[in-house]
């Protein structure tokens, strides 16, 4: 009997060492195909980050960061004046002098002219007083901030002129910002069509932007029917987008 239980002793040895050895190498199997599953996914991930990355660097940049001109434009910046703006590029190079016809025992001003185009962008400290006499001009820079309760799209004309040698109106503002004055008349200059914008708090409170035309044939009475005859609606907008684009850069 004892010869009979030595031998089952041993074979249950050896079927228990079968299953530990078994039991080892499943677990080490497992380990390592959830090891190589878990680097596929990191891998998965880190590719899947990449590829994110990729697709952020052509996200277009925001709205307030675009190009401030477009293609058609040229930028005219000046730091020491504190004005910026965009202009057609058909107005050719812009240069800057001092106001024509013009001097003051203090402060400072500026007019902006093109090359080949006939409007002034100019502006005067609030102490310039010019002490040069003269006749005033269209293109003249000013310093006090535009009325604009004087908006009107009506012309104010001297019903005791028969004639009509003269005639106003307002007929564009942007409340708080700038005013649009349209003048004709037919004994000083012709056509003034201006714009007065409010940049209060800075050395420069009020800039002009003001585009001077002769009337030639065209009587005042015909301008006022017809403003097209003298200045046409395309050129008045292409003046409006540079009159928005003035800033303080």
């Amino acid at each position: 009997m004892s010869v009979q239980s030595g031998k089952v002793s041993k074979g249950l040895l050896a079927t228990l060492l079968v299953l530990t050895i078994g039991v080892l190498l499943g677990g080490v199997g497992y380990w390592l195909g959830a090891k190589d599953k878990s680097s596929t996914s990191e891998s998965a991930e880190t590719e899947k980050s990449l590829a994110s990355d990729a697709v952020d660097e052509t996200i277009p940049a925001p709205a307030d960061t675009e190009a401030y001109c477009n293609t058609t434009k040229t930028l005219y910046t000046n730091d020491l004046i504190g004005l910026e703006f965009c202009y057609p590029s058909s107005w050719g190079t812009a240069s800057i002098n001092s106001p024509q016809a013009s001097a003051s025992v203090a402060g400072s001003g500026y007019e902006i002219s093109f090359a080949s185009y006939g409007v002034v962008v100019s502006s005067i400290t609030s102490d310039y007083q010019n002490t040069v006499g003269r006749d005033g001009r269209c293109e003249d820079p000013e310093n006090t901030s535009p009325n604009f309760s004087l908006y009107s799209k009506s012309w104010v004309k001297d019903s005791s002129d028969g004639e009509l040698s003269a005639a106003v109106r307002y007929p564009i503002k942007k409340d708080g910002v700038y005013l649009i004055q349209e003048n004709v008349n037919s004994f000083f200059f012709g056509l003034c069509y201006s714009a007065l914008i409010n940049q209060s708090g800075t050395a420069y409170p009020v800039v002009k932007v003001a585009l001077r035309r002769e009337l030639g044939s065209v009587s005042v009475l015909d301008y006022t029917n017809n403003p097209e005859l003298v200045l046409t609606n395309d050129e008045k907008a292409e003046f409006l987008e540079v009159v928005n684009s003035v800033r303080n850069p």
